[in-house]
């Protein structure tokens, strides 16, 4: 199970287990290419990640059942974020995730995995979580997101 995210200039989110037969278990590109990642944010139940990349977009990533071993069944709480992240059901929400997959076909051959990262070990993985809302938060870079619950 990943207990650690991290993310950098090139635009992906990494998930690492600190287990000592752990390391990264997935991956996902959380910007448009050329853009980088600088700041991430959980919520208290570290449910939702908040990510501010270069261009100034804001996105909101459901991490409940990401790299997780043993991941919660469904329950209400996934008619709670359905209900409060609209983005989920509209037209640009299913084109967004079209976009998305189809990235991670082509990243089975490279899109700048680190070196020695194998897809086919330990239950690595190039999907991205769901992804509940992306906003224009800003015209320049986002450098600081604060969640209020």
């Amino acid at each position: 199970t990943a207990i650690l995210l991290a993310s950098g200039a090139d635009g992906w989110v990494r998930a690492w287990s600190i287990h000592h037969k752990g390391g990264m278990l997935g991956q996902f590109r959380a910007t448009q290419p050329d853009c980088g990642i600088l700041v991430m944010v959980t919520d208290s139940n570290n449910d939702l990640l908040l990510t501010g990349d270069t261009a100034g977009y804001i996105k909101v990533w459901d991490i409940r059942r990401y790299c997780i071993k043993n991941p919660p069944p469904s329950n209400e709480k996934d008619e709670i974020i359905q209900s409060t992240f609209p983005f989920l059901n509209s037209d640009i929400g299913y084109v967004y995730n079209l976009k998305m997959r189809a990235m991670e076909r082509k990243c089975t051959g490279g899109c700048n995995l680190p070196a020695g990262f194998d897809i086919t070990q330990r239950g690595a993985n190039l999907a991205a979580p769901p992804l509940l809302n992306s906003f224009r938060g800003h015209t320049r870079a986002v450098v600081g997101i604060q969640y209020l619950e």
